[in-house]
């Protein structure tokens, strides 16, 4: 009797488990996030060239007094499958609202400027690897590439996008989501000659819809 137990009990796991396939999670999906944003970005400085304040050929350096915000974002994709456990996916994310603005301070020696930045908004692409845990649960590696709108003449900044993630089906293909997404920004131009530098993070909380 013990024996039959303990084969009924490993035939119940099997079975759960073989019915966890994603092809559950395999399809297009929408959906809608809040959370947590920070940039943190540093300026090189250098001779002027003029764009800022400090006049042409005046050494300057500058820095940024970096915050976080609130965020909110946007997104969408499609998930195939590669096997019954694995998945590989595609994805846009849309963060379109500004965040809290950070206070750019130029010095050059004599006089300090200070401008305030803005990130406008914030959009990323990339491929995503989906894991199945069980029947209700996908957890996933995000990597691809985004690109951060900053006021103020800074412009676009390019950078390299890594993010951790995990899905739980709540009914019928609505799920909920977290996440954590990471940039590394590409070196780029402060508006005159300086070069910025620094990363991107965000902590995502929300509902999506898998079709």
């Amino acid at each position: 009797m013990k024996k039959i137990g303990i084969f009924s009990l490993l035939s119940t796991l099997l079975f759960i488990t073989n019915s966890a396939h994603s092809s559950d999670w395999e399809g297009g999906f929408t959906q809608f996030g809040i959370g947590y944003q920070n940039q943190s970005l540093s300026d090189s400085g250098g001779v002027s060239n003029g764009n800022l304040d400090p006049s042409m050929g005046a050494g300057y350096t500058a820095s940024f007094s970096n915050k976080g915000s609130f965020t909110t974002q946007i997104g969408g994709g499609y998930n195939f499958k590669v096997s019954d456990n694995f998945l590989l996916g595609i994805g846009l994310d849309v963060s379109p609202f500004p965040n809290s603005a950070m206070n750019l301070n130029v010095t050059d020696g004599a006089n300090s400027y200070n401008y305030s930045v803005k990130a406008k908004t914030n959009y990323d692409y990339y491929f995503d690897l989906g894991v199945v845990i069980d029947r209700n649960n996908l957890a996933y590696v995000k990597l691809g590439e985004a690109t951060t709108n900053f006021s103020n003449g800074i412009g676009n900044v390019n950078g390299t996008l890594g993010g951790l993630g995990i899905k739980h089906m709540i009914n019928e293909g609505l799920y909920g989501y977290s996440e954590i997404n990471f940039t590394k920004y590409k070196s780029s131009s402060d508006g005159d000659v300086g070069t910025l530098s620094g990363n991107g993070t965000n902590l995502i909380a929300g509902i999506g819809y898998k079709f």
